[in-house]
């Protein structure tokens, strides 16, 4: 299925920074990659760019017209997979921000949220336990 107009879709809406989240097998890894080859200036070893514009030969975004296609290896792609459980809670009076703040992390190890994360292949996932009152913060991340 050709998907490549999401990259005329991304054109349109001009966004300084896109964020793109899907459930699991939903093509998320695909989408990211295609937009990388559209975007991205690569190069080969010896610094010489690459033409990646055979790899979008007959696909709808091709068709799409000069004002599209002169896009092609203009901007930077970064891609991160994040891998991080965040858990937060808010204090009633700032003496209560540090134990709260641990209380996030053991309540991320007694819910087992790590779980679905591990059943998805990360490994190294971070825990952070957070806690607000008013304008202040504490963050605890878990001990390796």
């Amino acid at each position: 299925m050709d998907k490549s107009l999401l990259i005329k879709d991304l054109l349109d809406k001009k966004s300084k920074v896109n964020l793109f989240t899907r459930p699991r097998k939903f093509g998320k890894t695909l989408n990211l990659s295609m937009l990388k080859y559209f975007f991205e200036d690569m190069r080969n070893i010896h610094g010489e760019k690459k033409d990646n514009r055979t790899l979008f030969e007959g696909l709808k975004i091709m068709e799409a017209g000069e004002r599209y296609t002169s896009e092609l290896r203009q901007y930077p792609v970064i891609n991160m997979t994040l891998k991080y459980i965040f858990e937060f809670k808010c204090a009633k009076k700032a003496g209560e921000m540090e134990r709260l703040a641990e209380a996030a992390l053991d309540q991320i190890e007694e819910k087992g949220y790590e779980a679905e994360l591990s059943e998805q292949g990360y490994s190294k996932i971070e825990k952070y336990g957070i806690c607000f009152f008013r304008k202040d913060c504490v963050v605890r991340k878990e001990k390796e």
